[in-house]
């Protein structure tokens, strides 16, 4: 398949249809603040290495026909503006390159298919990677350089399965999370975050237990918190920790359970 390079592109007031792979080595910007754009890349593969920018602030808005895959390749900050969702994303990143996440309309990075995240990490900030895409092999497990900092969303199948978060932050690095889910499931979907801050004890004890004289803080560093809907009832499951330094399993805080 014969594909074209270009540094930034700009479409306006204007409808794009590619009709050749895209290597974009620069920004992507589909619509300014209020001059409408579309841009279709159905069935394409598009690499970005710059900015990637689909403006929703006003009438008209501009639009993107996600491709088949698009691939994030930069070597620095990457800034992702598009209140629309993609089919599969590809993170390739080179040394330094990272993609942060901005709310254009949305506060969702919608993916309908797949995410591979194999080079750099995804910062959400306040905003969240959603993947709508229930199989357990849509999200693929990350690596040390490579992970979701934030809020990871996945979609689950009501027989269950096995399903990863590659989640971290930037001090702890990568804290990867398995659940793997009984069948029957009455869950829908789960988000997964990890946190830095360990609490200072234990909040809550089970009954087995009188003090939290196992809480010890020089090995707590951190805690995932797990968000399921809905947010009551009974989730069977075993849980698998990928950790990059020692750290506390009663720190698996999972609200609203």
């Amino acid at each position: 398949m014969e594909s074209h390079r270009i540094e930034t592109y700009y479409c306006w007031r204007k409808y794009c249809l590619l009709n050749n792979d895209l290597d974009n080595r620069g920004n992507f910007v589909v619509n300014t603040t209020n001059s409408g754009g579309s841009f279709n890349a159905s069935g394409r593969y598009h690499k970005v290495a710059g900015n990637f920018t689909v403006w929703y602030a006003s009438v008209p808005y501009g639009v993107y026909s996600a491709a088949s895959t698009l691939e994030f390749n930069g070597t620095a900050n990457q800034n992702y503006f598009n209140r629309g969702s993609l089919n599969n994303a590809l993170m390739n990143c080179g040394p330094g390159g990272q993609v942060t996440l901005g709310n254009s309309g949305a506060t969702d990075w919608m993916l309908t298919e797949y995410i591979d995240i194999t080079n750099g990490r995804i910062l959400t900030g306040a905003n969240r990677v959603n993947v709508i895409n229930n199989a357990v092999t849509a999200v693929s497990s990350g690596n040390i350089s490579s992970y979701v900092e934030g809020n990871l969303k996945r979609n689950l199948l009501a027989a269950g399965g096995s399903y990863d978060f590659p989640v971290g932050t930037l001090l702890r690095g990568y804290q990867r999370i398995n659940f793997n889910i009984n069948n029957p499931n009455t869950k829908t979907n789960m988000q997964v975050s990890f946190n830095n801050t360990a609490p200072a004890a234990y909040p809550v004890l089970g009954p087995e237990c009188v003090t939290a004289l196992f809480d010890q803080t020089a090995l707590n560093h951190g805690v995932w918190n797990v968000i399921t809907t809905p947010p009551s009832g009974l989730l069977l499951h075993s849980v698998q920790l990928h950790l990059t330094e020692i750290i506390q399993i009663h720190n698996l805080d999972l609200q609203s359970w």
